[in-house]
């Protein structure tokens, strides 16, 4: 089962650069950015995911307009732009939507179950910065394992990235090989590369 933590951003510094990136939309940073964070690893984009097409629509808006950003690319999947100063690339995920727990739940390995988000508050700043990540996200990430839930959505993607992230020093546990194992009987093989992960890496 998935259990998650919820920490306010002040207690986890380390992610607060990233609260540029957040200004002018509603939308959340998930994903395989933070374990780049956490090595302390240069990152190259971010993944930015909306509870609602309204909400995408927004953001797109905001950095179409926004004179910081200019645009990278887009396809069926995201629309992205790269802030002029940084030179990180902002990743608009436009089809899957819902809450960060909700989006998390779909990611499949636990060092990408964390997610950057904020609210509405009645402070003085009128919003607040929290992070939501799975509860052994830091162990695992220091570990290097790769963990997984019994009910895998993406199979076929989810081994071809157990490769790449082996490439990087990490591995899968053996529960998490057997569920693999077990979620690739009777999975369709038939194309490969064309078995997408809907941009939740």
């Amino acid at each position: 089962m998935n259990e998650y933590k919820e920490k306010l951003a002040n207690q986890i510094n380390k992610v607060r650069f990233l609260d540029i990136y957040m200004e002018g939309h509603k939308g959340f940073i998930a994903g395989g950015c933070f374990k780049n964070i956490f090595n302390n690893e240069k990152i190259k984009d971010i993944d930015m995911f909306f509870e609602c097409e309204k909400d995408f629509d927004e953001a797109e808006e905001y950095f179409s307009e926004n004179e910081e950003y200019v645009f990278s690319y887009e396809n069926k999947n995201t629309k992205a732009f790269k802030n002029k100063k940084t030179n990180i690339r902002v990743e608009l995920v436009r089809n899957t939507f819902g809450t960060p727990e909700e989006l998390l739940n779909k990611f499949d390995f636990s060092i990408t179950k964390f997610a950057y988000c904020k609210r509405e508050t009645l402070g003085k700043d009128g919003v607040e910065y929290y992070c939501l990540y799975h509860v052994d996200f830091f162990e695992h990430l220091l570990l290097k394992k790769l963990v997984l839930e019994p009910d895998i959505l993406f199979p076929v993607s989810t081994f071809e990235r157990s490769y790449r992230y082996r490439g990087y020093g990490y591995g899968l546990c053996k529960e998490s090989k057997a569920n693999l194992l077990n979620a690739l009987q009777g999975a369709d093989t038939t194309n490969l590369s064309n078995e997408l992960y809907f941009g939740l890496d």
